[in-house]
């Protein structure tokens, strides 16, 4: 009995020390407009002059003040373009994150948003899309 509580505190201590969850994302989407938080359907590609680009997400399974970030990437070019980090309020919780368009109009190209939720046993979630 003695040999097996240091085996018990060292579980008990790697389970704290990680911060291990059930957290998932699921129904990632790109669109144009997403008037009840969520995009209403999937867009994969979009004009230069979209006003504006959304990325939505419903979290799952997360404890209140879990952190999600979505970083915004122009894959094309190889260059960050902004983050933003999101707390959750609730278990579930939808997310959203959106771009206005540049001055210019959007770059024709490659883009990609990296959903990362702050758990150590979280992969992170790849949403590309295109602007033709």
């Amino acid at each position: 009995m003695s040999k097996l509580i240091p085996s018990i505190i060292a579980a008990a201590f790697l389970l704290t020390a990680c911060n291990i969850s059930t957290a998932n994302l699921t129904d990632v989407m790109s669109c144009t407009n997403a008037p009840d938080i969520l995009c209403e359907e999937d867009i994969s590609i979009f004009a230069t002059d979209t006003p504006e680009i959304y990325v939505t997400a419903i979290l799952n399974n997360a404890p209140e003040g879990t952190l999600t970030t979505f970083s915004w990437r122009y894959i094309t070019d190889d260059f960050h373009i902004d983050s933003i980090t999101l707390e959750s309020l609730e278990t579930t919780t939808t997310l959203q994150s959106s771009l206005n368009m540049p001055d210019e109009g959007w770059p024709v190209g490659e883009y990609e948003v990296v959903l990362s939720i702050n758990t150590d046993n979280s992969e992170p979630v790849h949403k590309k899309f295109s602007v033709k």
